[in-house]
């Protein structure tokens, strides 16, 4: 698919549609993601905590927050999202409020943590 909009149809929707794209496109490039993971207690749990586990996350800077599961039907689990700033997310998890820990107690989560940065 062509970014360059099609100069034969020469229409106002069409040119509008490519600037959106290539918007987009360039906000995207900009944005790292991060994937956090670590084991939990019993996943489907952890998987109840979803929304409460995404306002927190999201409260660091983390965007489009998704969570996963191990297919093999292990323990370990996945959160990825996207960030301006890892380096703030990543000191923001090192220092956790006590209502940041009693969520992970909740949640089941098995410490360590592991973070992953796109570079």
């Amino acid at each position: 698919m062509s970014l360059r909009p099609d100069p034969r149809l020469r229409s106002g929707l069409q040119n509008h549609l490519w600037a959106i794209k290539r918007t987009s496109a360039a906000f995207q490039a900009t944005l790292p993601r991060m994937v956090i993971t670590h084991s939990v207690v019993d996943v489907e749990k952890w998987l109840v905590g979803k929304v409460e586990r995404a306002a927190i996350v999201s409260g660091m800077g983390v965007t489009n927050v998704v969570d996963l599961v191990a297919q093999d039907g292990s323990n370990k689990i996945a959160v990825t999202g996207e960030t301006e700033d890892p380096e703030a997310v990543v000191a923001s998890m090192s220092s956790s409020s006590p209502d940041e820990v009693a969520a992970m107690e909740r949640h089941g989560v098995i410490p360590p943590l592991t973070v992953y940065v796109e570079k």
